[in-house]
């Protein structure tokens, strides 16, 4: 552990540096907003959206979109997969991708920092490469866009590259293919997920974070789970500060929260020395929320092909288990400090034995190397000697220790 706020100033320099670096702890942080992510709707059956796995058959969906045809203005449907791509140097690559029709666009207007989106009716497939494979692969050539590229079994035409903060759903994807109805190639039995925009009607009676659409009869009955875009958002900082909570509240099944005695002595300091100790005990505390909320950040957040529900939870463990630690840390830091120069105390003696508590004291000895003091902690606590004890030095010490006490 760091014995300084200077060192765990270090180590939130490191944290945060990562944190502005990696895309997922930054996208969780900000994610991206749309203005009528209250009406557009994310749709599962049996409430499967937050694993990020695919949540839907395409033919439950169309089955769903007749069905439900008057409650929605608009609906789509988009597969996730892994393909080859190929470009105009016959070289190949692995990559994710999603293959939607256009009507997704008009859902999720996503964001590009080349190109634009295809707004005409698409006649041929149209893919938009993400930043990182368009860095990665292409060099950020501008000239990229409108080529045409060899995606898996078909040719696609680049009409833009998307912004690394462009996707809001579960998943990190490397391209996405917008196919004409006709071309969309999503054979019987495929799973993927499907979005939707709901009518005006259905906000009659005001907004919800889920929505349940049935159909059926008495012997088979359909249920569907539509969540609104704005309820699926990252909630990292509730998830971190719930975490320092439940950390603080389990402290004191941990560890002493006592930092000890400090009898009354005129050789005791001052306002101001008080006043640092307690600013020392202070700083560390917020070094350590600061440097370990940061570091769960880049670790939970760190893959973006984990769903929300996921990462929240593994934030939650690792900012429970490490402020837990840190907190229990500090305390024994703290108190195994002189109270007059902050400096580690030193030398410890053995003093007495643990079952000697009745007639005598038993305990460890320690003493500061400026000659400050002296701290007893028991080995049993008793109601007499509970806690820890300091003990001022008079002046008898100063021919002993270097400097003046």
């Amino acid at each position: 552990m760091p014995a300084s706020p200077g060192a765990l100033a270090q180590v939130v320099a490191v944290a945060c540096s990562a944190a502005l670096y990696l895309d997922g702890p930054r996208i969780a942080l900000h994610p991206v907003t749309y203005a009528d992510s209250k009406h557009i709707v994310f749709v599962t059956t049996g409430g499967q959206y937050q694993s990020g796995k695919p949540s839907i058959d395409y033919e439950e969906y169309q089955v769903w979109q007749t069905h439900h045809s008057q409650l929605l203005t608009e609906s789509a449907y988009y597969r996730a997969d892994r393909i080859l791509l190929r470009d105009t140097h016959q070289s190949s690559r692995s990559i994710s991708i999603v293959e939607t029709t256009q009507s997704f666009l008009h859902l999720v207007p996503m964001l590009t920092i080349l190109g634009s989106l295809p707004t005409d009716s698409l006649t041929e497939k149209k893919v938009i490469l993400s930043e990182r494979l368009w860095r990665e692969r292409f060099g950020e050539e501008a000239k990229v866009i409108g080529s045409k590229l060899r995606i898996g079994e078909s040719d696609a035409t680049v009409v833009a590259v998307a912004s690394q903060d462009a996707w809001p759903l579960p998943g990190a994807y490397d391209a996405w293919v917008f196919s004409p109805q006709k071309l969309l190639s999503i054979s019987p039995g495929t799973r993927g997920f499907a979005i939707a925009r709901l009518a005006p009607a259905v906000f009659q009676h005001g907004d919800k974070d889920l929505w349940q659409m049935s159909y059926g009869d008495k012997t088979d009955w359909y249920s569907f789970d539509c969540t609104p875009l704005y309820a699926m958002a990252y909630t990292p900082l509730s998830v971190i500060a719930f975490a320092l909570l439940m950390a603080v509240l389990s402290v004191p099944a941990a560890t002493v929260v006592s930092l000890g005695e400090y009898p009354k002595h005129d050789r005791q300091p001052g306002l101001r020395t008080t006043s640092m100790r307690w600013f020392f005990l202070s700083a560390k505390f917020f070094f350590i929320v600061v440097g370990i909320g940061v570091a769960t950040l880049d670790i939970a957040y760190f893959d973006r092909s984990i769903s929300p529900a996921s990462s929240e939870y593994i934030a939650f463990i690792i900012g429970f288990l490490s402020f837990l630690i840190s907190l229990r840390w500090m305390l024994h830091d703290q108190r195994k400090r002189c109270p007059v120069c902050l400096c580690l105390l030193k030398h410890p003696v053995r003093v007495g034995h643990a079952s000697h508590s009745l007639l005598a004291w038993g305990g460890t000895e320690w003493i500061c190397s400026d000659g400050h003091g002296f701290l007893h902690v028991p080995h049993l606590a008793t109601s007499w000697f509970s806690t820890q004890r300091w003990l001022y030095a008079d002046a008898s010490w100063q021919s002993c220790v270097e400097g003046d006490i």
